[in-house]
């Protein structure tokens, strides 16, 4: 071969191989975050970087709240009042006006009575606005401000100090629940000043103002006030869970969803027919009292009616916080309050409440997430509350709670898509509620026609979210009970949400993510996907460990997060309808609103206004749902394992870890591990294993062994058999020499049935041995429990409730209180600064040691001989289930429930 031929042979290899590698980085996108698989992440590690991050994350809200004066972590706006005045000079310039053509109108707005003790009613008032442009350039001239005008004027300007009321943009006193939220799940004291200032301030919020009228409000308070130990605090949240279980939409194509605002329509619609009725009867009253003032009765009539009056709207701002701003219920600016009392600026209703209505999947939700949490925390009322309407007509009967998420779950089930998946679901449609009241309402009755199908993107979050509604559903009515009817859309939403999972760390844009928060939003509504519906059993930790990583490896030094997203907190029903519906037209300047069919009345606003109005704080967002993330792993899961060719299920673990959970404030999950096989599970240093099989399984040399390691690293082995199954009981009968073998001092097989130090209060109750192998320093290595539907005394067998007591204060006792704190989430105690320990897991994490086989024990623990099975009489097979909620027997209705509204 000559050198030419072989160079030519080079240089052709050579641009194949570029051509190739070029179309290879050309065709693959590069990821966002580089996350390794699950495989390559030591779970232990991990475990660390959570605990750090969390800690971080902790740090830098309590900060932010210690810094406001007011303890406030997203403060409201603080307003300027009036001080005095000064002089100035300034230049100015004329400018022509348009000369304008007017027309008269009348509207109703809300006036002072005689006195400031008086009532505020409805009265006509004739306005003046524009009907058309005469000469654009035809009106008066005006002075306008120029640098380099030739008009010099001596001016009275005003001098202002920021003690005006405070102003509330919308979702900020959400963000604030929100935060609150996050903190005490991640285990910090409500002893703390920063968490009891927060919520004092929010609980005082609902008490002076009522609760908010959005949804992304409410139901953060409701999440955040249910879990704050005050009485006066769980009362807020009462009334915040009750207003979000009214605020669901009861007409369609909506029905059974929840919007952006969180109104009862009906029931405010009669609320403001029934005020018109009262304010008839107070003015009648006091005219009739006028005609003879020494009349007692006639006084008294006239003062009965005022306070009839006055007593009723203050139940109306409890049906909407705005009712009483009218037909500026949407406006960006309400005030609350009166000079005499708190004052306080929030900002109206994302919609006109009169003729329209909106909702999503996105505030659905939410709502049920709060719920979830109500119900878990006992805050959740079994039905609405209802003001006394005596003698009004059309108001709705009070609503059963589980009639209410029985629509939701038809409404969730028709927007499922074929493929499982969810669509932001934005629906738009009119509301007829208030056509009786239209000679007093701007815009009533609306024009239908003008309502059209909003844009609805198919996200990762959509399918995340309409997942977990149906899970959060499922948590308050009972899985039984909701599999029942929604047995195949749990099924076909459980696949289609763990797809979205298993791709969200994987992914090489943001596009298809979704939401105001990329990607902790998601993220957030991604734990019901990780655990089996109805349990506590995590299975997909593998998925939960890799977004972990993403979460951990992106926060900032400074313990926030943050990230390129949606610069405002539109909710995305908002955002279709702005999309989609009418704009200012800076080229029509006669152009206007048109209140009698569909608008939204941010897209007639100067834009500056509604972007400071819904500017959110995305790192408080982004920060809160991160930590909600992290801590559901920042303590070490629970362990099952099942030694037996075809699993034996039980609900032991789920029963013990609830009641463990209520005991100890945190959320226990576990995880069934292969004792078969080199799991990665039996890395996670677990506190406990429940342990169940035969031990048939326990004779494998590698079994065995791994079995034993779990116990030296001083792991507790809760092992339990059904006394029906022989085969069961010859694992409880072989386990313990290999327990007393692996306790790395001696350990002994002891009946602890009177020991107080493992059993507490019920110590020496029992009435029957309790075999357990202790360690050589007294700690507990294994406990033996054998399981019938009756206990039988002066025999070690146990019914399933009294095992689980049993387990539950075992591990109460022999567990670390540090490990069975909440705060073990971030209190990181002798591991060093957060920030570098945080560090130093990324590193391990990124580039893992190689891990060494320990070697093997010197007496490698013996096969145990099963002895024969003692022969008992079969008992009836007992069915272990958890507890189910009791709720109250339903008391009559005076209507017969819909189709939708029956599980």
């Amino acid at each position: 071969m000559t050198r030419n031929r072989l160079t030519t042979i080079i240089v052709t290899v050579t641009s194949l191989c570029m051509s190739a590698t070029l179309a290879t980085a050309q065709t693959k996108e590069k990821k966002i975050v580089d996350v390794p698989p699950a495989d390559k992440l030591d779970p232990l590690t991990l475990q660390w970087a959570v605990r750090a991050s969390v800690a971080q994350g902790v740090a830098w809200l309590t900060n932010r709240a210690a810094a406001d004066d007011n303890g406030w972590i997203v403060p409201p706006n603080r307003t300027s009042r009036v001080v005095g005045h000064t002089n100035r000079v300034y230049r100015y310039s004329e400018q022509p006006t348009p000369l304008y053509e007017y027309e008269n109108y009348t509207v109703y707005k809300r006036l002072p009575g005689a006195d400031s003790q008086s009532a505020r009613t409805l009265k006509p008032v004739t306005m003046r606005r524009v009907k058309r442009i005469i000469d654009p350039t035809g009106g008066p001239t005006r002075l306008v401000h120029d640098p380099n005008g030739p008009i010099v004027r001596e001016v009275r300007v005003p001098i202002y100090e920021r003690t005006g009321p405070d102003s509330w943009p919308y979702g900020r006193v959400g963000l604030n629940a929100m935060s609150l939220y996050a903190l005490l799940k991640a285990g910090v004291s409500d002893e703390e000043p920063e968490m009891f200032n927060l919520a004092y301030g929010l609980s005082t919020f609902v008490e002076d103002f009522g609760v908010p009228d959005t949804t992304w409000d409410t139901a953060w308070l409701t999440a955040a006030l249910s879990l704050w130990p005050d009485e006066s605090a769980k009362k807020a949240a009462r009334a915040c869970a009750s207003k979000l279980l009214d605020g669901q939409i009861l007409d369609p194509p909506a029905r059974g969803l929840w919007g952006p605002a969180c109104v009862n329509v009906p029931l405010l619609a009669a609320a403001y027919i029934h005020e018109q009725n009262l304010s008839d009867l107070q003015t009648k009253a006091k005219l009739f009292a006028q005609k003879k003032s020494t009349s007692k009765p006639r006084l008294d009539a006239a003062i009965n009616a005022e306070n009839d009056l006055l007593h009723f709207q203050t139940d109306m701002k409890r049906i909407a916080t705005l009712a009483m701003a009218f037909d500026q219920i949407d406006s960006f600016s309400i005030r609350l309050g009166d000079a005499n009392s708190a004052e306080v600026i929030i900002g109206g209703l994302p919609h006109y409440i009169f003729n329209q209505n909106s909702a999503d999947l996105e505030s659905t939700a939410l709502a049920l997430f709060a719920l979830r949490i109500a119900s878990e925390t006992g805050t959740l009322p079994t039905e609405t509350w209802r003001p006394k309407m005596d003698g009004a007509v059309g108001v709705p009967p009070a609503e059963k709670t589980e009639a209410i998420l029985a629509r939701t779950a038809n409404a969730i089930k028709n927007l499922q898509l074929r493929t499982g998946d969810w669509t932001e679901s934005n629906i738009h449609q009119p509301v007829t509620a208030f056509d009786k009241m239209a000679q007093m309402i701007p815009g009533v009755p609306v024009n239908a026609g003008s309502f059209g199908k909003l844009f609805s993107a198919q996200t990762q979050l959509a399918t995340l979210q309409g997942y977990a509604s149906l899970a959060n559903i499922g948590q308050i009515v009972g899985f039984e009970r909701a599999l029942g009817r929604f047995r195949g859309n749990f099924g076909a939403g459980l696949v289609a949400a763990r797809k979205a999972i298993t791709a969200l760390p994987d992914r090489t844009s943001n596009k298809d993510v979704g939401g105001r928060a990329i990607p902790t939003e998601a993220y957030f509504f991604a734990g019901a996907a990780c655990d089996a519906p109805g349990t506590r059993r995590r299975e997909e930790f593998n998925s939960w460990m890799r977004m972990a990583y993403e979460l951990a490896s992106t926060q900032h030094t400074n313990g926030s997060w943050t990230a390129q997203a949606n610069s405002w907190l539109f909710p995305t029903s908002f955002k279709a309808r702005m999309d989609a519906l009418p704009k200012l037209d800076r080229s029509k300047p006669a152009q206007i609103m048109d209140r009698s069919a569909a608008h939204v009345r941010a897209n007639w606003t100067n834009p500056g206004s509604v972007n400071a109005y819904y500017a959110p704080d995305r790192q408080v967002i982004m920060t809160a749902q991160a930590l909600l993330s992290l801590t559901s792993g920042a303590h070490p899961m629970f362990l099952s394992a099942s030694l037996s060719d075809k699993p034996i299920n039980s609900t032991m673990p789920d029963v013990v870890l609830r009641e463990l959970s209520a005991s100890t404030k945190v959320d226990w999950l576990y995880a069934r591990a292969d004792l078969t096989k080199d799991d990665l599970l039996l890395d996670i240093s677990a506190p406990a294993m429940f342990l169940n099989g035969t031990a048939d399984k326990l004779s494998d040399p590698d079994t065995r062994k791994r079995l034993s390691e779990y116990v030296r690293s001083g792991g507790i082995v809760i092992a339990f058999a059904n006394t029906i199954s022989d085969a069961e009981l010859s694992l409880i009968k072989a386990l313990p020499d290999l327990m007393i073998a692996s306790c790395e001092e001696q350990g002994q097989l002891r009946n602890i049935a009177e020991d107080n130090a493992l059993l507490g209060e019920l110590a020496g109750r029992l009435r029957r041995p309790l075999n357990a192998v202790i360690r050589g320093n007294g700690r507990l290595a294994a406990l033996f429990l054998q399981l019938a539907e009756r206990g039988i005394p002066n025999e070690s067998v146990f019914t399933p409730s009294e095992a689980a007591k049993i387990i539950t204060v075992v591990l109460e006792r022999s567990l670390d209180s540090s490990l069975l704190s909440p705060a073990y989430a971030h209190k990181l105690d002798d591991l060093g600064n957060p920030l570098e320990l945080l560090q130093t897991s990324l590193q391990l994490l990124k580039a893992p040691p190689q891990k060494l086989e320990p070697p093997p024990p010197a007496d490698p623990p013996p096969a145990a001989a099963t002895p024969p099975a003692k022969q008992t009489t079969p008992a009836p097979k007992a069915a272990v289930t958890p507890r189910p909620p009791s709720p109250p027997p339903p008391p009559p209705t005076p209507r017969p429930p819909a189709a939708d509204e029956v599980w």
